[in-house]
């Protein structure tokens, strides 16, 4: 757009170059006539210029952030009735059950290294203070 407002507007320079040379009166008319030709393309397309840049500026822009459904947390079990659905619902019962104990021990076992060795610890310094409090062993006759 800015590249046919500069054409239009050298246009118009080297038409006022023509009207300062045009001999007749014709020829004035029929340059004046072409230059204000011009003039009026201008003027359209510098208006045409700032609405569509009061456009951009001012454009709205709509935007829908869609997510994927997160998958189901575990499969359902489906317990039926009879020798194997008794089975089923065993089996399930007992992986849960497996599952519950690991995650207990699993939590407590960091705590069972510190609780050993402060009883270590404590065992150690109480036959420490023991032997002190006994005082040195006396050598036999």
């Amino acid at each position: 757009m800015s590249s046919r407002v500069a054409s239009a507007q050298a246009a118009i320079a080297a038409l006022r170059g023509l009207l300062a040379r045009a001999g007749t009166v014709s020829s004035l008319l029929a340059v004046q006539d072409q230059i204000n030709a011009e003039e009026a393309n201008l003027e359209a397309l510098l208006s045409q210029q700032r609405a569509l840049s009061h456009a951009t500026s001012y454009g709205t822009v709509s935007v829908l952030l869609v997510s994927r459904r997160p998958p189901p947390a575990g499969h359902p079990v489906k317990i039926t009735g009879g020798f194997a659905g008794g089975l089923a619902a065993g089996w399930h019962a007992l992986r849960q059950l497996a599952s519950w104990l690991l995650t207990g021990i699993g939590a407590v076992l960091p705590f069972t290294a510190f609780v050993a060795a402060a009883i270590f610890l404590g065992f150690r310094g109480r036959r420490w203070l023991a032997r002190r409090r006994s005082g040195p062993a006396q050598p036999a006759d």
